[in-house]
């Protein structure tokens, strides 16, 4: 699985996800800053900052859900990304992952 992570640089400002924004990505900060904010009444509230290390989209990405905060790039910021299209190449196609997936997300709840 390290070997199909796509290293991937964006310049400061660029947003990742806007709400709304489909979540086909499991990503690791590999070095700079991502900012999680909502915006209220035309004023950016910001809720945290990933640093390096940091892994985003971890439970929303096997829930196919979509993103209800904005992500932006603090400053120039480089990520590792896995898509869920590549994460089922790595397993057999043929295999019936309902039963673990459930598992998964009954254990996030």
């Amino acid at each position: 699985m390290l070997f199909s992570l796509k290293k991937i640089t964006y310049n400061k400002g660029h947003f990742l996800l806007k709400p709304g924004d489909p979540i086909n990505d499991l990503v690791i900060v590999f070095n700079g800053v991502l900012e999680v904010f909502i915006v209220l009444e035309d004023e950016e509230f910001v809720i945290e900052r990933l640093k390096q290390g940091t892994i985003l989209n971890h439970r929303s990405f096997f829930a196919e859900e979509c993103s209800k905060v904005y992500i932006r790039c603090e400053d120039m910021t480089t990520i590792l990304s896995l898509s869920l299209q590549q994460l089922e190449s790595m397993v057999d196609p043929s295999a019936d992952h309902t039963e673990l997936r459930d598992a998964y997300l009954a254990f996030e709840k």
